[in-house]
């Protein structure tokens, strides 16, 4: 495991690894507007401190979610996604302080078990169709920026929210990439706070983020040729193989 990354020499091994998870993440993420947090979350946890991967997943997600933003700009609903956003953004410096005290396997693991049982109600067919009310969006935002500072992956809550609605792909897609240009300072700047962002994790970031940037645009493009009538398997796939590997890691 890399204790402090840089300092004391990053092995090539390590850095193969870490090359060939973001470029996974990457493409899934410009596909489906996330999942990169949730690929890389259990794979980082392999290479790098729990405190350096939380930062380093956090730093790559900013730099895809505002990249991501522009295409998606005109699909998305802003009356859903602020208040979801704004609920993750105070929610975000409490899970970094849990990061800090606890171990976050056993919650990682918490979270793929619920995440198996959602994707398994969702693939059945099952979509929610009564009211969208405050507390569902804020309580999604909350739980995902909740997640996002302890764990790093705090997609579930709000893609499977937004999933069991009945947006159109695009919209879908839209809501998810806007939902995180937002949270994810809240949660940068409690790190920051904690010490967790130092200079040897943002040397990594500028290692690993050309892999990521041209991985992430791949995505994008493979999303807008597929027209998104694949979207909904893809990303229930995507959230079941996550959580599987969750809970070996």
């Amino acid at each position: 495991m890399i204790q402090t990354a840089l300092l004391d020499g990053l092995a090539t091994g390590d850095l193969a690894l870490a090359w060939a998870v973001v470029a996974l993440a990457g493409m899934v993420r410009g596909f489906s507007g996330f999942g990169s947090a949730l690929l890389m979350s259990p794979l980082f946890s392999i290479i790098f401190t729990p405190s350096q991967g939380v930062a380093i997943i956090v730093g790559m997600e900013m730099v895809g979610a505002w990249l991501l933003l522009p295409g998606a700009y005109r699909s998305i609903n802003w009356k859903e996604v602020l208040p979801m956003a704004g609920a993750a953004w105070l929610a975000a410096p409490l899970g970094t302080t849990i990061l800090l005290v606890l171990e976050p396997q056993a919650m990682r693991r918490i979270i793929a078990l619920l995440v198996i049982l959602l994707v398994a109600l969702l693939a059945s067919g099952w979509r929610w169709r009564g009211g969208r009310g405050a507390l569902a969006t804020l309580g999604a935002g909350g739980i995902s920026g909740f997640l996002n500072g302890s764990t790093g992956a705090g997609g579930p809550p709000v893609v499977l929210y937004q999933l069991s609605g009945l947006g159109t792909p695009a919209v879908q897609r839209a809501n998810i990439i806007a939902f995180f240009c937002i949270p994810n300072l809240g949660t940068w700047s409690g790190l920051i706070a904690g010490g967790v962002f130092t200079r040897e994790v943002v040397a990594l970031i500028f290692l690993l983020v050309p892999v990521y940037l041209a991985a992430l645009h791949a995505g994008a493009v493979l999303f807008r040729r597929s027209g998104g009538h694949s979207y909904r398997r893809v990303v229930l796939l995507i959230l079941l193989l996550v959580a599987l590997l969750s809970l070996l890691a």
